[in-house]
């Protein structure tokens, strides 16, 4: 019997802070909490939650 977490998932959700990829997050609606969350404290911050690929290498 496996589980669904005994596989990598297959995409990862990033946060884009000023241009530069901070963290990654597994799912959106994770990533988009954490966005909110520093734009509410940071209201100068550019921030953008991008959806990409994992290597499964």
């Amino acid at each position: 019997m496996t589980s669904q977490f005994d596989e990598p998932p297959a995409k990862l959700f990033a946060l884009e802070i000023d241009g530069e990829v901070k963290i990654e997050f597994r799912t959106k609606a994770g990533a988009e909490r954490a966005a909110v969350e520093l734009k509410r404290r940071f209201q100068t911050l550019q921030i953008c939650v991008y959806e990409q690929e994992q290597d499964l290498e």
